[in-house]
């Protein structure tokens, strides 16, 4: 009977599924605009770069008059890695609103969605997913256009796929959350439904450069441009901040086309006092390159820069970008004001919205610029001074640490972490999570070289092997061994509820099933665990918390009469 129990929670195995159902797209409206720089194969865009810069947009300008909200029919392809397996689900970041005028404007709103694989047992790939979003007809603002775009969450995540036709506004469509085919209302569905992304044009402009037809030109040593923003009053938790640039780059005077460079960025606070640098590599997707004059054509380039604080947009500051390139190139590079706009993510406080990404240094070394100037939890192993793990010199300091793990090592700037010792042989190995800036120092002989400016670093190993204990025993319920062995299968059947380095106890007791889980819920957001996951079959019950780089799961379901808990605990994966 325990591997019923068994088999019955490892359903669960890709848990966010239960949100949303299969659907067909008969009738619906679709995109009058796509654009992906995802990977092209076979009419699909694939979403799969560890950088997370990978994108699918659809921008609708004939949506539906009415008063009901926008039901949303999805299609789309996933799997575990490049030509990988079949039956994946597809997770993903939805940003949707009202696009404003131009492609950089208005404002959205954010969702997480996972889609169900749908492929039947005869499709013979098994990659195809399908699922339904339901939009307030408010992200309208009184309009008719709707702007998507979607891009994973994860550098962990499924590979996604995505083409033109994967979005269509679906006509007499949607029941809800709990109606028959199961949709996501963003509105009503988790932390991440309420955080927005907010659009803030530069408050000032000003050049050194030789204007030109509107757009300022940096090509000689003293020109520089600079944009500034205001204070901004946002009584949400600002998650992350960045400032994009649409900037026009050439070889030469009256250069050609197809050109991109690389260069040095200063962020001045109100008063003109430098409070960080770094570069943005603008980068130049036009093809073919041409050298000599195309008379405007193929000039545009994109770039963005993450302001390394993002409450720097509370008192203000300047972005300034002065000639010459950093990459030795000598191009030319222009904007103006509209050419640079700041956006932010705005979440509630204390909300898993406000969050910082997790990490490891694989993910930075395999796309460094992707995460140049962000501020990011890292987690990996303290390593100290060992040496021959990096061909990169220690960026700052000869004090400088390093971290990682598996054959990937960055140097860390700072402080090490609480209770370790560079000099200790029992701190080296040590599982720790790093707080900090995302930096990059260009050696001689070794290239690009990105380290890590610690804000805080703190131990996580012994964390993960107490939090088990830390997790209240249900009051009346018993140690179960004979269930233990089950509980370890279980530990391998279930999709990150059993994690490296922690541990799962097995408890009967005569309580229902549902008064189990409401003591859980309790006294987990007494303790300050914040919970990301609860689903309630008509069997049994799957909840899931978080708290920094610990997660905790809860099991509960009815075996022989008696109500069977497991209660797992370890690291974040």
């Amino acid at each position: 009977m325990w591997k019923n129990f068994l088999a019955w929670a490892a359903s669960f195995g890709f848990l966010l599924v239960l949100l949303i159902g299969p659907i067909g797209i008969a009738n619906g409206v679709y995109a009058t605009k796509f654009d992906s720089n995802g990977d092209l194969i076979q009419g699909w865009y694939w979403l799969r770069d560890r950088g997370l810069q990978h994108y699918a947009e659809w921008t609708f300008t004939n949506v539906p008059p009415g008063t009901d909200d926008i039901v949303i029919g999805i299609t789309a392809l996933a799997t575990d890695r490049a030509s990988g397996g079949r039956g994946f689900s597809a997770r993903f970041r939805l940003l949707y609103g009202f696009p404003g005028a131009g492609p950089m404007g208005g404002v959205f709103e954010v969702v997480e969605v996972t889609l169900p694989n749908v492929s039947p047992p005869s499709d013979p790939v098994g990659y195809t997913c399908k699922g339904q979003v339901v939009i307030p007809r408010s992200a309208l603002h009184g309009g008719s256009q709707l702007f998507l775009r979607v891009e994973r969450i994860s550098p962990t995540d499924n590979h996604v796929a995505f083409n033109e036709d994967s979005m269509a506004i679906l006509l007499g469509s949607g029941q809800g959350i709990g109606g028959q085919g199961g949709t996501v209302q963003p509105s009503e569905h988790g932390a991440a439904a309420k955080a927005e992304l907010l659009a803030v044009p530069a408050d000032n402009f000003r050049s050194s450069g030789d204007p030109i037809l509107g757009i300022y030109w940096c090509r000689r040593q003293g020109h520089f441009l600079e944009w500034t923003w205001k204070p901004i009053s946002e009584p949400r938790a600002i998650v992350e901040a960045a400032v994009n640039l649409e900037l026009l780059v050439t070889n030469k005077l009256n250069g050609g086309s197809g050109w991109g460079t690389t260069v040095e960025v200063t962020l001045l606070d109100p008063a003109g006092t430098q409070v960080a640098s770094g570069q943005v590599e603008l980068v130049n997707p036009f093809r073919p390159r041409f050298l000599d004059d195309t008379h405007g054509i193929g000039y545009k380039t994109y770039g963005v820069f993450s302001l390394p604080d993002p409450n720097l947009v509370r008192t203000g500051f300047r972005l300034r970008m002065a000639w010459p390139p950093s990459d030795g190139s000598g191009f030319h590079f222009g904007g103006a004001k509209d050419r640079a706009l700041l956006v932010l993510v705005a979440a509630p406080q204390g909300t898993s919205g406000a969050t910082l990404p997790s990490v490891h240094v694989q993910d930075i070394l395999s796309d460094p610029r992707a995460y140049l100037n962000r501020k990011v939890e890292l987690v990996g192993e303290f390593h100290g001074w060992q040496g021959g793990l990096t061909s990169c010199p220690p960026p700052v300091t000869r004090g400088d640490w390093l971290v990682g793990e598996a054959g990937a090592y960055i140097y860390a700037t700072g402080p090490f972490p609480e209770g370790l010792s560079p000099w200790d042989e029992g701190s080296i190995g040590k599982s720790i999570t790093v707080v900090g800036t995302v930096r990059l120092k260009t050696d001689p002989t070794a290239g690009p070289c990105p380290y890590i400016e610690v804000e805080g670093a703190r131990p996580t190993e012994g964390a993960a092997r107490g939090c088990l204990a830390a997790i209240p025993v249900y009051p009346g319920a018993t140690p179960s061994p004979a269930y233990e062995e089950g509980a370890s299968s279980l530990a391998q059947s279930l999709d990150g509820v059993s994690l490296p380095g922690g541990g799962a106890a097995v408890y009967t007791c005569p309580a229902a099933p549902g008064d189990v889980v409401s003591f859980y819920e309790q006294a987990m957001a007494a303790a300050g665990w914040e919970k990301e996951l609860a689903l309630a079959p008509e069997n049994g019950f799957v909840v899931i918390w978080s708290k920094e780089a610990l997660s905790a799961q809860l099991v509960v379901a009815v075996e022989q009469g008696r109500t069977v808990i497991v209660v797992g605990c370890g690291k974040k994966l």
